[in-house]
């Protein structure tokens, strides 16, 4: 084959037929192996399958109970020893009396929650009381919204988060516009100090969409790409101007 040289700023390449015998396979040549089963753990969605790897699935699924739990202790430990030798797939199981925490705020004019109690000022002239309620429901459970309600977040994905806040306030106006708020969720440690686990910028429209062009509606944005948290807006999301700080209580794994 002649191969033509020309000087330009454009580079020639020629190929050759190839002959597929004389190739060699690069990649695997055995079976792939993987592993399957049922946890008990303090953190993952319930009755969900979660792919695990080595470096997710403590991630996922939370620390090892300790060894006082029994059999309860197992199933963590020896998910630790398969990951080393490959990736799985398992499903977490709660008992009955497992609950997830949920905080609710609603705006009325005389609070009445067993919470702290913020003043929040509405897009409307004049102030009305903002009320967190905290409760914490079995799996499963359709999370309720009254006249007042004007958002209610959970957590999602199974964990107790006794040491976990929520909040939301207004975002930078001139970077994202109207109508949008941070939404951050911290853990904090013994020490008192708080570490973010995710942040998004969202919004209470419906039809709001982010500088990307994508949607800002704090459900889909929640829903698609958060691991730990799910929302639903109420009837007076849109006259709210923040979510006080507060932590989730109320969460449990269920008697093991």
């Amino acid at each position: 084959m002649k191969i033509p040289f020309t000087l330009s700023n454009v580079a020639e390449v020629a190929v050759s037929p190839i002959n597929a015998d004389a190739t060699l396979a690069a990649g695997g040549a055995g079976n792939r192996m993987m592993f399957a089963g049922v946890v008990v753990s303090p953190k993952g969605k319930p009755f969900e399958v979660l792919q695990v790897t080595a470096s997710n699935w403590q991630r996922l699924l939370g620390k090892p109970f300790h060894s006082s739990k029994g059999i309860y202790a197992e199933s963590l430990r020896q998910v630790a020893d398969a990951v080393n030798g490959g990736n799985g797939c398992v499903v977490r199981v709660v008992p009955n009396d497992f609950k997830f925490p949920v905080l609710t705020l609603n705006l009325t004019a005389s609070g009445g929650g067993r919470r702290a109690k913020a003043e929040v000022e509405l897009n409307a002239p004049g102030e009305v009381v903002a009320t967190v309620a905290d409760s914490a429901m079995a799996f499963g459970t359709e999370i309720p919204v009254t006249d007042d309600t004007a958002l209610a977040v959970w957590i999602a994905d199974g964990s107790e988060s006794t040491n976990r806040k929520v909040s939301l306030v207004a975002a930078d106006v001139a970077q994202y516009g109207e109508g949008m708020f941070e939404l951050k969720l911290v853990e904090v440690d013994s020490a008192n100090n708080e570490t973010e686990v995710e942040s998004f910028i969202v919004s209470m429209d419906e039809d709001a969409l982010d500088d990307m062009g994508s949607p800002a509606f704090i459900e889909t944005v929640l829903e698609s790409r958060s691991q730990c948290l799910m929302a639903k807006v109420g009837p007076k999301a849109k006259q709210m101007t923040n979510f006080p700080s507060t932590a989730f209580v109320g969460g449990t794994s269920g008697d093991l």
